[in-house]
């Protein structure tokens, strides 16, 4: 990472929060930090949410550079005069501002990922208390999120049915992660969103 910008990721997770902090080196001149990323680990890097992340830094930049147009407007209202290249570079930025903000925007309005997905994240987050789809999460880590799975649905406190169901779609993405007869456990899996919709729905 250099100064906040990940050059090259090397694994993406569903993050929860940051562990402990090491850094090593001269501060700000050279030195490395190592950060602990606490979550759920995905069996690869995610091209959608690196991608995501340099346009929302891109904007961000074009924010920060365009924030510097304010120096030129305050300077108009004292009187000051500016020359031709002065206004052309105000307006530049000034532009850069708004086109920053409405892109950055835009990146958190758009849906990323199918409305199947976003299901399936949000009734399996029920239970791991993130949204997080298991069929994404790598083979060793999947054995023992289904050790856990029933102790989690059974104590998250939604009902009887409902458990049972988020259980077996939990199951059934685990399966997926672990290789185990994917095209079958992808039609079960529409199945078992429109049940647990349904049930969801009714309950409401």
């Amino acid at each position: 990472m250099f100064q906040f910008l990940p050059i090259c990721p090397l694994e993406s997770s569903h993050f929860t929060c940051t562990g402990s902090t090491e850094t090593t080196g001269v501060p700000f001149l050279a030195s490395s930090q190592t950060v602990v990323i606490n979550g759920v680990p995905l069996a690869r890097v995610d091209p959608i949410s690196v991608a995501m992340a340099y346009v929302r830094a891109t904007f961000a930049a074009m924010i920060v550079f365009g924030f510097m147009s304010t120096v030129s407007i305050i300077m108009t209202f004292t009187g000051e005069r500016l020359d031709r290249f002065a206004m052309i570079m105000m307006c530049g930025l000034i532009a850069c501002f708004i086109f920053g903000v409405i892109g950055g925007a835009i990146t958190y309005i758009i849906p990323l990922v199918p409305s199947r997905e976003r299901l399936v994240r949000k009734y399996c987050g029920k239970t791991f208390g993130i949204c997080v789809d298991p069929a994404c999460v790598p083979a060793d880590a999947a054995v023992g999120i289904e050790e856990d799975a029933t102790q989690f649905t059974s104590s998250n406190g939604t009902g009887e049915s409902q458990s049972a169901l988020i259980q077996e779609l939990i199951t059934c993405r685990l399966k997926i992660a672990r290789g185990i007869d994917a095209d079958a456990m992808e039609q079960q899996t529409d199945e078992l969103v429109d049940r647990v919709d349904q049930v969801f729905g009714e309950a409401a």
